[in-house]
């Protein structure tokens, strides 16, 4: 959660976290108004994830789906996978001095914030 604070607006997207208590039909919802590009899923809620995802593919065009990406348990690694974006490559093709983009308007979002609790999902939208 901490390194897509940094990153996800560093890249000129969207960082919206979601609350972990929300059910599959909630984060589906808000997969779909927040128009998102990238789940950042914590290992522990893929199978919550992938209801969601059934739920939004069922309302929405396979291509506006976000890509998902699992982050796995550091010290103990459990494999666990859920589409085709590898944390580990996408971290390692990163630049280590990455210029913040410029805005175009000071009223640019940064962030929707509309999480009451506890929330280990975090969703890239705009630029990804």
């Amino acid at each position: 959660m901490y390194g897509t604070h940094f990153a996800v607006p560093m890249e000129g997207a969207v960082l919206n976290t979601i609350n972990t208590r929300l059910n599959c039909n909630n984060l589906a919802t808000n997969l779909k108004h927040s128009e998102a590009k990238l789940l950042f899923d914590d290992y522990e809620y893929v199978g919550l994830a992938r209801e969601a995802l059934k739920l939004l593919i069922a309302d929405v065009d396979a291509t506006q789906l976000p890509s998902i990406m699992v982050i796995d348990d550091v010290n103990a690694p459990t494999g666990t996978r859920l589409g085709k974006v590898d944390e580990e490559r996408l971290v390692s093709g990163g630049k280590q001095f990455h210029e913040l983009p410029e805005l175009a308007d000071e009223w640019d979002p940064l962030a929707l914030n509309d999480t009451s609790a506890t929330s280990r999902w975090s969703i890239a939208t705009a630029a990804y």
